[in-house]
């Protein structure tokens, strides 16, 4: 996830700015009941800017579906999709990731309540990156230490984020944006950024997950309780929307 702001020290503070209002639109009698975003791409503040006017137009719509497949871009764009995806009423919010999801636009995946991976697809969480040097700037140890600073702030926040989406440890979370590497399909599961990856695990359904207890609890080595704590929160959600 990049950040190209012209100070790194003022990151953090530019990624908690309220983000930008969405455009005022008029009320329109083709409101959608389903709006499709496409995040492919960089992910830019065009993207932002087009994603916004999308949400806004469509106020009452119950469903957002999502097709992902960008390798990311400026992170302050990125949250901008992300806030914006989050504040929309819709009861449904679907992502379907295909191809690549990683960075920045692994943030807006996050963003959605029921999320599906293709096999094959390319997930990575990573740490922030600094863009390039202000060339008026010499990077004493000083400023590299600034720098540093900034970035462990914004990666610190993300983490959060992914943590709060994933209903994840957010240890489990820091140590993955750490790799910087390809996440297996099956973490990307286990740890909850994806909910199903199509054709290789359970589809999601509103009932199996009760019928899974059912079945841990009448084994003895299990209690009602632990096989309930089998299934995170996120999880279960998830099972319910896709259910309906």
């Amino acid at each position: 996830m990049v950040s190209r702001t012209p100070k790194l020290d003022r990151a953090k503070r530019l990624l908690r700015a309220a983000a930008k209002p969405a455009p005022k639109v008029k009320p329109s009698t083709t409101n959608a009941a389903f709006v499709a975003l496409r995040i492919e791409g960089d992910v830019d503040d065009a993207m932002a800017n087009r994603v916004e006017r999308q949400l806004a137009a469509n106020p009452n719509a119950s469903t957002i579906f999502m097709h992902v497949n960008s390798r990311g871009g400026l992170l302050i764009a990125g949250r901008r999709i992300f806030d914006a995806i989050r504040k929309h009423p819709a009861g449904r919010k679907i992502a379907h990731g295909r191809g690549t999801v990683a960075s920045a636009a692994a943030l807006i995946y996050a963003a959605a309540d029921v999320r599906r991976l293709e096999p094959g697809t390319q997930v990575l969480l990573h740490r922030a990156e600094a863009g390039s040097p202000v060339a008026s700037q010499r990077l004493t140890a000083g400023r590299c230490e600034a720098i540093a600073k900034s970035l462990a702030s914004v990666d610190a926040e993300i983490a959060e984020v992914l943590a709060s989406r994933c209903d994840a440890p957010l240890a489990v979370i820091r140590a993955e944006m750490r790799t910087e590497k390809a996440m297996p399909l099956a973490k990307a599961v286990s740890i909850g950024f994806a909910h199903e990856v199509v054709g290789e695990t359970p589809p999601l359904s509103a009932s199996w997950p009760a019928q899974a207890r059912a079945v841990m609890s009448a084994v003895k080595r299990f209690t009602v309780g632990a096989a309930a704590s089998r299934f995170s929160n996120g999880y279960l959600h998830a099972c319910r929307v896709a259910g309906r």
